[in-house]
Parts: structure tokens; C-alpha cells; sequence
């Protein structure tokens, strides 16, 4: 019985001589069936990091009577087919005592934790890689919403610096343009990030050397685990490679940075003074960063433009306009790297939680349920932003049909329900005769959903919210109404741009990007609709979904 749950009893008189060890606790040592165990045997199959503790744990709970408790590995032994991997087991015993209180006896038993320790590692990898991952979204959607609405050059440029060279873990990060000299040999330093700036003072400017051609000259990205081994470097006198006393460049980065027309304007350059320091991930992740800076860069110099000839209006939108598409293009392309690894994360830890990789304890399902939601949040804050550039960038695909809209309510009204009554709110759907839509079904269902969700979150406990539809002409509309705090007359039509949030201050609980409604208006406009307001401070705000409408 207790060897098919995988635990071993072992006993032994003490003094310790031979050890009584059954068939399961040899395994767990990896040793015979038959082989004969002494103490010396127990404390050489032991991990070495493990022996010093585990012997004065022995020796305690022989000396003050109490219990004995503790985990260790043990290793494989060199000339076994498994030689050097380790188990952790679990010891629990006793000590016995004669009338005179003399130690005679030393009984136990141990268990095998290894799944278990494997399954609270990887849980631990798990939360990790979901702190980084939650790390880079936050730093990305911070770069891009700073630069999105940064016009000066000066910051837009230590901006992608500083937070570039954190991203990356170089010891240091530069910015050089690129300008030449008078005798074409020198570039010209701008920002300098994770160094003070003196200590490139009092060297000259790199020079029009080999190793810098293909950043300056647009080539491409140069990425080198030594580039002290690159055959490019070190050819050019008077220094051939660093002057002395130069912060030491092993590990190097450059990338350049183009202008939408494919000037290079500068580039972005990264050291460090170990070798192998950054990775293919780094670098695509400097070369979009790089992108946004150059389109950063041309919108700071189209709204200076803007301002010095009015005349040129037009053409400087014009610019903006491709700008956006393209930082889009890098947002959906992001996205799509960053689904990848949280959906994994969020499988793994499903895995985990099934007790695929062993038993889970009720603390660590806990655990695993927090992970998974946060995992969740940071899928459903990347579905917004790639469904917002995919709009953006026209890449949109619909699938219009003829829908019933009584039948799309009814599932979405099982769904929010539980939502409202969980926050104290009366919910009502009412409706006129049957009606159906010419749209796409499931981007219909989003933009309702997203109008429910918000009005359950920005309703007080104790209001009502209410969707209703009838069919008006060639269209049907579609209402939800709320009982809310409602939206000022100067924010009613903001409140349908990226990046801006329904309720002017946002609690923790109704946090997010801002995107729900800009592409909620974009995809009704896409079918062939459009997405309005009413909305009254104090009364509260109807949202009303316009569809062409079917024939039943």
C-alpha cells in the first residue's frame, strides 16, 4: 500500500550502525533491492549541500525529542545509467527513548517531492516570464503613447534612449546622428543613456569608420556577441578600434534610425562589457523602437513645419497619417509576438494546475488562478491593441451575413447578467417587433458587449442599465442605456479617440487602455454603421449601435 503512493519506511537502533531501509526508501537512494545501508551510505547518497543541515536536523531531534522533518536530495550515483540526477524527498521521524531516557530507536518514513518541487518551479518560471511579459507591454505602451503625443525632438530622443537601453540590459545606450564633418570623418553624439555624458567628453566623436557603415548607411541592424572579433573593426588609424580609456564594448548593438523617406537620421548604438549580452529578441525589438523614434522624429518636424507655413498643412497630415499606419503595422506585429508567449504561460500554468506535472496544493491553485487572470488582462489589453491597428493599418477582414438581432441579445444577456447582478444593478432587455442586420456577427457582438461591459462598470449599485433596439428605415438601432454618472457635453465626442478613457478619473477596477470605444466606432463604421451618444453629468449616457438592416 504505501509503496504504491511512493512511501518508503525506514528504521534503525541507535547507536547508528545498520540502517533498516525497505524496498521504496532504496529507490528513493538509488540503491539495490538488496543492497545493505549504513549511515555512512545514507550521508553519501545525499546532495553535498544537503549533508551538513540534514546531520544536525538528525542530531537535534535525537537531542530535544522533537519531531523530525526536513527535505533533501538525493543523487544518483556516477556509475549508475541515471548517474547524477537528483530527487527530493520528504523525511519524517521519530526518536525512541528507554526508561532512562536514553535515544534507542530512530524511525521513519520519506516521500518522494520531486513533482512537486518540479511544479512549484515551474510556477515560479511561469510568474517570472509573465512579470517580464507584463514588464515589456507596459514599457512598449508607455514608449508609444509617450511618443504619440511628444512633438519635442530633444525628449523624443532621450526617451527612446534611456528606455531602449533598459529594455535591452546594455551598460549603455547612445544616440549619434549622422552628420559629418567638413572632411566627412566624424558623427555627432546626441543622447547618451545609462553613463554619465562626461565620460564620453573627452573622447573625440567615433569617425566615418568601417564598423559604423552599415548603421549609417542604412544597411542594417548590427548585433555581435564580441565585436572586437568583427573583421570590420580596428582597420582605421589613429586608433584602430577604442582610444584609451574608453568604457570597455564587447557586446554591440546598432541600429539604424530612418526617416519615412529612408534617410538615415542618426542611429542607436548599444555596449556592454560582456560578451553574448543581446539577443535576436532585442534586437527586433530596438529596430521597432527605432521606428517609432524615426516617426516620432518627422512628426516633431512636421508639427514645427505646421506652425512656420501653415501652407504646408496639408502635406505634413498627409506624412502623420502614413506615420500612424506604420507605427500600427509595428503595434500588430508586436502583438502578435507577445500573444505567443502568454497564451503558452497561460496553457503551461492550466497544465500545471490539472496536476499534469504533479500534485498541487491548495496554495499553489491559488496561485495559479491569479496567474491565469492576470495573464488574462494582459491577453485582453493586446487583443485591444491589435484589433486597433489592424483597423488602423486597413487590414480589417469582416464576414457580413444577414443576423438575427433577438438571438445575438439573448447570448450576450446570459453573459452580462451575472455582471450586473454582481454589482447590485437592475438589467432589462426590451425590444420591438423581430428584426435582423446585414453585419458581421462577431464584430457586432463585440461592439455590444464592449457598450454592456461599460455601462455594468460605470453604473453605481443600484442603477439600471437597458438595452433596447427597433428598426427605423433601412436600419435597425440598437441602444444601451445606463444610469451612470454620465459624460460631460465637452467629452462626447473625445471619448471615441484611441487612447482616451469614457470616465475622466479611472479607478483600478474600470482600468484600461481607452481603445474599447475607438474601435467599437471604427467597426461599426466598417459595416456600414455608426456608434453615437447621449449622455447627461448626473442622469447617464446612451450609446446607440446603427446597422444596415436585413430582410427576415
Amino acid at each position: 500500500m504505501l509503496a504504491a503512493v511512493d512511501v518508503g519506511l525506514w528504521y534503525c537502533d541507535l547507536p547508528f550502525d545498520e540502517l533498516q531501509w525497505d524496498r521504496t526508501v532504496k529507490e528513493h537512494f538509488w540503491l539495490a533491492p538488496d543492497a545493505r545501508v549504513t549511515i555512512d551510505t545514507f550521508y553519501e547518497r545525499l546532495h553535498v549541500d544537503d549533508r551538513e543541515r540534514t546531520r544536525e536536523a538528525i542530531e537535534r531531534s535525537i537531542a530535544t525529542h522533537a519531531p523530525y522533518d526536513i527535505e533533501y536530495r538525493t543523487v544518483a550515483p556516477i556509475d549508475s545509467p541515471r548517474a547524477g540526477e537528483v530527487r527530493w524527498l520528504r523525511a519524517i521521524g521519530n526518536t525512541f527513548y528507554d526508561d532512562a531516557d536514553r535515544p534507542i530507536r530512530f524511525d521513519g518514513v520519506t516521500v518522494d517531492v520531486t513533482a512537486q518541487k518540479h511544479a512549484a518551479e515551474a510556477l515560479r518560471d511561469a510568474e517570472q516570464r509573465l512579470r517580464e511579459e507584463a514588464h515589456l507591454v507596459e514599457t512598449l505602451h508607455r514608449i508609444g503613447a509617450g511618443l504619440a503625443i511628444e512633438f519635442d525632438v530633444d525628449r523624443i530622443v532621450q526617451t527612446v534612449t534611456d528606455e531602449s537601453t533598459r529594455l535591452t540590459g546594455a551598460q549603455f545606450g547612445a544616440f549619434f546622428y549622422n552628420v559629418l564633418n567638413e572632411k566627412g570623418e566624424s558623427y555627432m553624439l546626441y543622447t547618451i543613456s545609462g553613463v554619465p555624458r562626461d565620460h564620453f567628453s573627452k573622447f573625440p566623436m567615433p569617425r566615418n569608420t568601417h564598423v559604423f557603415d552599415p548603421t549609417f548607411k542604412g544597411l542594417g541592424t548590427v548585433r555581435s556577441d564580441d565585436i572586437t572579433k568583427d573583421p570590420r573593426y580596428g582597420q582605421n588609424p589613429p586608433y584602430h578600434g577604442k582610444p584609451k580609456g574608453h568604457l570597455p564594448v564587447v557586446s554591440y548593438l546598432a541600429v539604424p534610425v530612418k526617416s519615412h523617406d529612408g534617410t538615415v537620421i542618426g542611429g542607436l548604438f548599444y555596449g556592454h562589457a560582456e560578451p553574448g549580452m543581446f539577443s535576436e529578441r532585442h534586437e527586433r525589438l530596438v529596430e521597432g523602437i527605432a521606428g517609432w523614434a524615426a516617426l516620432a522624429m518627422d512628426n516633431a518636424r512636421l508639427f514645427a513645419a505646421q506652425r512656420r507655413a501653415r501652407a504646408e498643412a496639408e502635406d505634413a497630415r498627409a506624412e502623420a497619417e502614413q506615420a500612424n499606419r506604420a507605427k500600427s503595422d509595428f503595434l500588430a506585429a508586436m502583438s502578435h509576438d507577445l500573444r505567443t508567449p502568454l497564451n503558452a504561460i497561460g496553457g503551461y500554468a492550466q497544465l500545471v494546475e490539472l496536476g499534469v506535472h504533479g500534485p498541487v496544493t491548495d496554495q499553489q491553485r491559488e496561485a495559479l488562478s491569479r496567474l491565469r487572470r492576470a495573464q488574462e488582462h494582459l491577453l485582453t489589453l493586446i487583443n485591444d491593441i491589435l484589433n486597433f491597428a489592424q483597423i488602423e493599418a486597413g487590414k480589417l477582414s469582416l464576414v457580413i451575413g444577414d443576423v438575427d438581432v433577438a438571438t445575438l441579445l439573448e447570448e450576450l444577456q446570459t453573459f452580462i447578467e451575472p455582471q450586473a447582478a454582481a454589482r447590485g444593478l437592475t438589467f432589462r432587455c426590451e425590444h420591438g417587433p423581430a428584426a435582423a442586420v446585414h453585419a458581421d456577427r462577431e464584430r457586432a457582438a463585440q461592439v455590444v458587449l464592449n457598450l454592456l461591459t461599460n455601462a455594468v462598470k460605470f453604473t453605481e449599485p443600484g442603477g439600471a442599465v437597458r438595452v433596447l433596439w427597433r428598426a427605423d428605415g433601412d436600419a435597425v438601432r440598437i441602444s444601451v442605456a445606463d444610469t451612470g454618472r454620465g459624460i460631460s457635453a465637452d467629452r462626447l465626442e473625445s471619448i471615441f479617440d484611441p487612447f482616451v478613457q469614457a470616465a475622466a478619473k479611472v479607478s483600478e477596477r474600470t482600468q484600461g487602455v481607452g481603445l474599447g470605444l475607438a474601435i467599437s466606432r471604427d467597426l461599426a463604421r466598417a459595416m456600414g454603421g455608426d456608434l453615437t451618444v447621449d449622455s447627461e453629468v448626473g442622469v447617464g449616457s446612451t450609446f446607440t449601435l446603427t446597422l444596415p438592416r436585413a430582410a427576415l
